[in-house]
């Protein structure tokens, strides 16, 4: 099963480093068709503890409702079809998440910071609790990037990937991202770097490892990288696009894959949320969450689960803060690969 984004959110609050997303969406949506909603959420006029004119309360709304129609306008020109709107007042992350999870949205796409403007956090609390709630697939853009002045100020012009990246550890649920990955390579003529990384064994006991544990664990390690070149080469006749293989033994997998990332220059890193030891209890694995974390690239994660299939934290159950997602089977496309047909070339 392969998802499909039909139906892209794009939370907004009216500055400039929200808008950082725009490009990358552009992007998107050029290369899959998707439908874009522009979202703004009001603070809620009704919060305890609130002072507010009672005239001045229309008149953000009608500001904030002029802002996204001008978005709009300007979205259409681009995109050859008008985003919808969607103006809600409430508390911005669960007005985001709530609707993400009610509604019919596959893709969550924000700026990792907006009004609050940067901070040390790699993400702005908004940014990151909807990632940890929104059980969606998620586009991250790091507004910290250094990026052009059109890209900053609202402009609908697209995003040009060079270089995308993407981690695979020879699941099916990892390469879920293939077709999605490819398609965006193609459209925009770039580079696909699929990276491997075989999990090296790290001892630390105080027992020193003896000549035949080092001989069994390096036939182990070849092995392994003999079955991950054959894996990877029998997806050639499927990947339409020039890409390249990387394959490497390394003890400590997120950090040498955050290094590939950076030496490479990636420009867009996109993965599954989770990978073969992925766990039904967390939104996102290891490697996702490291991302999120961690990394400094615009991030595509694809949501592996259904909404209903990840369960609350312990914490969501204490505060009875606990979302109620509707059971509704994401959309996918079975037939996505079938434009997958060229052959393609492997380099190891």
């Amino acid at each position: 099963m392969f998802v499909v984004f039909n139906n892209i959110l794009v939370p907004l609050d009216g500055s400039a480093l929200a808008t950082c997303v725009l490009p990358h969406v552009v992007s998107l949506t050029q290369a899959l068709g998707s439908n874009l909603m522009l979202m703004h959420v009001l603070d809620d006029y009704d919060t305890p503890g609130r002072i507010d004119d009672p005239v001045d309360w229309p008149c953000k709304k009608a500001e904030i409702q002029s802002y996204l129609n001008r978005l709009s306008t300007d979205g259409a020109t681009k995109l050859g079809k008008a985003p919808s709107l969607k103006l809600i007042e409430g508390p911005a992350e669960r007005g985001i998440i709530e609707y993400a999870q009610h509604q019919d949205v596959d893709l969550v796409a924000l700026s990792s910071h907006g009004q609050g403007g940067l901070s040390g956090w790699n993400t702005s609390s908004v940014a990151q609790k909807v990632i940890d709630r929104v059980r969606k697939s998620i586009l991250l853009i790091r507004a910290y990037e250094p990026v052009s002045e059109d890209y900053t100020a609202g402009h609908w012009r697209a995003f040009r990937y060079r270089r995308i990246l993407v981690p695979l550890d020879g699941s099916q649920r990892a390469e879920q991202v293939l077709p999605m990955a490819t398609a965006l390579a193609h459209a925009h003529e770039a580079e696909l770097l699929l990276v491997h990384i075989i999990a090296k064994p790290e001892s630390i006991g105080r027992v020193p490892v003896g000549a035949g544990d080092t001989r069994l664990l390096d036939q182990m390690i070849e092995r392994k990288r003999a079955q991950a070149i054959q894996h990877f080469t029998s997806l050639q006749s499927r990947l339409p696009v020039v890409w390249q293989l990387r394959i490497d033994a390394r003890a400590n997998v997120a950090a040498t894959l955050h290094n590939i990332v950076e030496k490479e220059k990636a420009d867009l890193v996109i993965l599954s949320a989770h990978g073969h030891s992925g766990r039904h209890e967390w939104s996102y694995g290891s490697i996702a969450s490291s991302f999120l974390t961690y990394g400094t690239t615009p991030l595509l994660i694809l949501q592996d689960l259904q909404p209903h299939e990840i369960l609350s934290s312990k914490v969501e159950r204490a505060a009875g803060d606990i979302q109620s997602p509707p059971n509704v089977i994401p959309k996918h496309d079975p037939d996505l690969w079938d434009y997958l047909r060229e052959p393609t070339q492997v380099q190891h």
